[in-house]
């Protein structure tokens, strides 16, 4: 048996998108706190900060604890589309 039979392979390997390491770990944090990771992504900045965004905002974070800042403002709803929030606020 030839281990694409047993063991499939989805996507082919050159096509994957290569994610930074950090957008890795910012996935891993989505999907832990039962998020999608569409849209979302992370990114050093030269100034020693992180970037993320995601669908509805962007948010710039200093590296040291950065992961707690982030999940709190996803918590409170930041990165939320504008539509839904005020959905959301309304109901």
């Amino acid at each position: 048996m030839l281990f694409g039979e047993r063991f499939p392979i989805r996507q082919p390997l050159h096509t994957m998108p290569y994610l930074l390491p950090e957008t890795r770990l910012l996935h891993a944090l989505l999907r832990l706190h039962g998020q999608r990771v569409d849209g979302f992504s992370a990114a050093f900045l030269s100034d020693g900060s992180i970037r993320v965004t995601g669908p509805g905002s962007a948010a710039f974070y200093p590296v040291p604890g950065w992961t707690s800042h982030f999940l709190r403002h996803l918590h409170c709803g930041y990165f939320q589309p504008a539509a839904l929030v005020r959905g959301r606020l309304s109901a």
